[in-house]
């Protein structure tokens, strides 16, 4: 098993604390220290790490999508498509605004960029982890298994 903690150090001139596995917190007094530990400059007081979730396939999409049809009363499912996005940011928006809309899930083409991305995920304001977001190898071949 891999070892999912972040390294931190703590001591009286970084005031920093770590929060434990799967999400880690670094909150520090100094944002030069929170960009020595990002890599980028850092303008806010805080630092998130967490856990890109791995197990998103498109056999746990299948099954997802399978449970919500059979848990509802509805006869239909809503899932965002997107082919070939690849600005981080207009991505974040359409996962933050499908959220908004009820969409059951987020469907990536191969060729989409990172919905995990740092930016990504800021412009999604966090709602990227509360809907699925799932990459399929053939965006086309997906849809049309599901198409009724």
């Amino acid at each position: 098993s891999r070892d999912q903690s972040i390294p931190t150090t703590s001591n009286e001139d970084d005031n920093c604390v770590a929060a434990p596995s799967p999400f880690h917190v670094l909150v520090a007094q100094s944002e030069a220290v929170l960009s020595k530990v990002a890599g980028f400059p850092i303008s806010r007081g805080a630092l998130a790490c967490g856990v890109v979730p791995n197990d998103r396939t498109e056999q746990w999409l299948d099954e997802h999508l399978s449970r919500k049809l059979q848990s509802s009363s509805s006869v239909s499912l809503r899932v965002l498509a997107l082919d070939g996005i690849c600005d981080t940011a207009n991505l974040g928006s359409m996962v933050r605004t499908a959220s908004a809309f009820g969409v059951d899930a987020v469907i990536l083409s191969k060729d989409c960029c990172d919905a995990w991305y740092r930016r990504a995920i800021r412009v999604s304001m966090g709602h990227v982890f509360l809907i699925p977001v799932v990459r399929v190898e053939n965006l086309a071949a997906f849809l049309g298994k599901w198409r009724h």
